[in-house]
């Protein structure tokens, strides 16, 4: 093709385009279509003839828009939305990494908070069996074995009981008080803080006057 920007008729009777010129900068090529028969030749270029017939080094039709490959083709639809999935699977990962920490914690404290709910309800129960048994009777280790069957799911090495009231006579209130140290349940940190003490009280009258049996 002669493009020495004149267009017209050849003597071989092809049509001479007008001037085409291949500029180059910092990004990509751009082309510059300067011929009456640029209809026909958008034609071509959606049909593919012009990318097959173009020689290396020259501009390539920016149909497509994007970066181009290692091979000098530019991505499609489909490898764009692959590369943006990619980027957001990892973006996803290193935040769940950044909240795990945060979540496991929140999640300790909610456990350790249960443990001590259920251990606060055992020792009130336990605390009202155990003046209940203190009214009937002042042997101290019936009264202590009456309150840790009430306590029966914690661990007993942990449960404290203690009796207040001097001689079980009539018209005297006796009470008893039940102790329990919560374990901490957050790993490395029960080292360094002290188990949560829970206390359960209950105090009953004595209607008939009772000794130790």
């Amino acid at each position: 093709m002669d493009t020495d920007g004149g267009g017209g008729m050849r003597g071989d009777g092809k049509m001479t385009g007008g001037e085409e010129r291949v500029g180059s900068g910092t990004g990509l090529a751009s082309c510059a279509w300067r011929s009456p028969l640029a209809g026909v030749r958008r034609l071509l270029a959606l049909r593919g003839y012009v990318a097959r017939a173009q020689r290396p080094g020259r501009c390539k039709a920016t149909a497509h828009r994007g970066v181009p490959r290692s091979g000098g083709e530019f991505p499609g639809k489909a490898d764009r939305l692959r590369l943006k999935w990619d980027a957001s699977d990892a973006q996803a990962t290193a935040e769940f990494a950044l909240v795990l920490p945060v979540l496991l914690l929140v999640f300790l404290l909610f456990a350790q908070g249960v443990m001590v709910m259920r251990a606060q309800i055992a020792v009130t129960a336990a605390a009202r069996e155990g003046a209940r048994k203190a009214v009937e009777t002042g042997n101290q280790a019936m009264i202590e074995g009456a309150a840790a069957r009430a306590a029966s799911g914690l661990d007993q090495d942990r449960l404290r009981v203690r009796v207040e009231g001097g001689p079980r006579r009539r018209g005297e209130w006796v009470r008893v008080e039940v102790e329990y140290d919560v374990p901490v349940a957050i790993p490395a940190v029960e080292r360094f803080i002290p188990p949560i003490t829970v206390r359960g009280r209950a105090e009953m009258r004595v209607e008939n006057d009772r000794r130790e049996s």
